[in-house]
């Protein structure tokens, strides 16, 4: 079963991405690191950058961006299906591209599992059939949708990238801290972190060395 699914963009994606794995960068301690629920490595693979998420039991997800193309791979552990284990891949996989496929091949996903699929070309991007989104105002993307399973997990993981900035104050409160909204459209918007107004919250903020150079590598800039 092959349907669409509305996202952001793939730029506005990755975007997204990085500013959660940010959020964890600057309020998780790297003694704690171990609780982080978002990782982005900026050069995962050569031309590859890969996001990771996962809610620490039965949720993940890994989303890999190709120089022109990028796939999202999704599992719930609690519903795959360990009897055919991976034979349903070859099915998913089979309505991508090659070049989308040979992404699939990686170890990772391999031992991730996988329940559900969406992708995305950028020269489709471009011409991609788009559909504004009322609660950001941007256009999204259509992107391709292979789910295994009738009710998917992927409708309760994707609106977190969907709609950037309430997944963006969902996670902060869940990291125990409440951020207006200027903070984290500065986050967002603009790839910029705002130490000075972040102590004005009683936000005790002191980056390590290491801390200001994972966000450096991610594109922020810290002030």
């Amino acid at each position: 079963m092959l349907e669409t699914f509305s996202l952001p963009t793939m730029a506005d994606l990755k975007l997204i991405c990085k500013s959660l794995a940010a959020l964890d960068l600057i309020f998780v301690e790297e003694q704690y690191s171990f609780i982080r629920k978002f990782h982005y490595e900026t050069n995962w693979r050569k031309g590859k950058e890969a996001f990771f998420y996962s809610d620490g039991s039965e949720q993940a997800m890994m989303i890999i961006f190709a120089k022109e193309d990028c796939v999202i791979n999704g599992c719930d552990s609690e519903l795959y299906d360990y009897e055919s284990d991976n034979s349903k891949l070859t099915e998913l996989i089979a309505n991508m591209p090659q070049a989308l496929q040979k992404l699939m091949a990686g170890k990772e996903i391999k031992r991730m599992k996988s329940t559900f699929l969406l992708w995305a070309e950028a020269e489709a991007e471009a011409e991609a059939k788009t559909i504004n989104d009322t609660n950001t105002g941007k256009d999204d993307q259509l992107w391709h949708y292979h789910p295994w399973l009738e009710h998917d997990v992927a409708f309760d993981m994707l609106p977190l990238l969907h709609h950037s900035l309430k997944g963006m104050h969902e996670h902060a409160v869940w990291l125990g801290y409440k951020l207006p909204d200027n903070c984290l459209e500065q986050l967002v918007g603009k790839q910029i972190i705002n130490q000075k107004e972040l102590s004005l919250l009683d936000v005790k903020l002191e980056l390590s060395t290491q801390q200001q150079l994972h966000l450096q590598e991610l594109g922020f800039t810290i002030i």
